[in-house]
């Protein structure tokens, strides 16, 4: 565990220097702020809508930290990283979860806005909301754990990276379902639960969003120790193209 955490805090710090994923953070989440805010013209002030905002940029931002996958292929290091003794799963997630750690600012940033904007901060308890918050971190991590696999296999896969971000949150239900039909799709996903329980706190949205995600997560590493094979065999893992 002492060996994941360090390896998590050098991983966050070397985000952290990267001024795009800071940039990505801010803009994706004030950019969807900032659409939510001139629709509430007509519709009124929503209190949810610093929560859509913060959702919003927290999969954004991990988006593009499962993408730090294809960074590290750019930079040289992906294949260092990955032929060690540990397993795949275990090199990929401690640079995976650094990213999504990030994204949690997602929120604080997002209920800046809407207190400097005059729109409402509304949430059922401050327990609640904390939970909430940590509920879509581990959803969204077990996504992405998914989605690195790609970055391992084929070094074109940032090219498709911002095709992934519209579905998921589409299924989310972070903006409801239209048409309603797709929920029943949508609770395929962790994230939507984990939505589910911000809005409404419940015991069985938290239980599903759990395991939902450790299916997900158990999927990721079974995919990140094929994706390394298929690589070696192919040899692209320092191509970067």
């Amino acid at each position: 565990m002492s060996g994941f955490i360090r390896m998590c805090w050098f991983h966050l710090r070397q985000f952290a220097r990267v001024g795009y994923f800071v940039t990505l953070l801010i803009t994706s989440t004030a950019s969807i702020f900032a659409m939510q805010a001139l629709g509430s013209r007509a519709t009124g002030a929503d209190p949810a809508l610093w929560l859509r905002s913060g959702e919003m940029g927290m999969w954004a931002t991990c988006t593009f930290a499962a993408g730090i996958v294809g960074f590290q292929r750019f930079q040289g290091t992906l294949a260092h990283l990955l032929f060690t003794p540990r397993l795949p799963g275990t090199v990929l997630l401690p640079l995976i979860a650094s990213g999504s750690i990030f994204s949690v600012l997602a929120f604080p940033l997002a209920a800046g806005l809407s207190a400097c904007c005059g729109f409402p901060i509304g949430f059922s308890s401050a327990g609640g909301l904390v939970a909430g918050i940590l509920l879509l971190w581990i959803a969204c991590l077990s996504l992405c754990l998914v989605i690195a696999p790609v970055f391992v296999l084929s070094a074109h896969a940032l090219t498709y990276e911002g095709l992934i971000l519209v579905p998921i949150v589409l299924l989310s239900g972070i903006f409801g379902y239209h048409p309603a039909g797709l929920r029943m799709l949508g609770h395929a996903l962790p994230t939507s639960f984990a939505v589910e329980f911000l809005a409404q706190p419940s015991w069985s949205s938290a239980i599903m969003c759990l395991l939902v995600a450790v299916v997900w997560a158990g999927m990721g590493f079974w995919l990140a120790a094929r994706a390394l094979d298929r690589a070696t065999v192919d040899g692209t893992l320092e191509v970067a193209v």
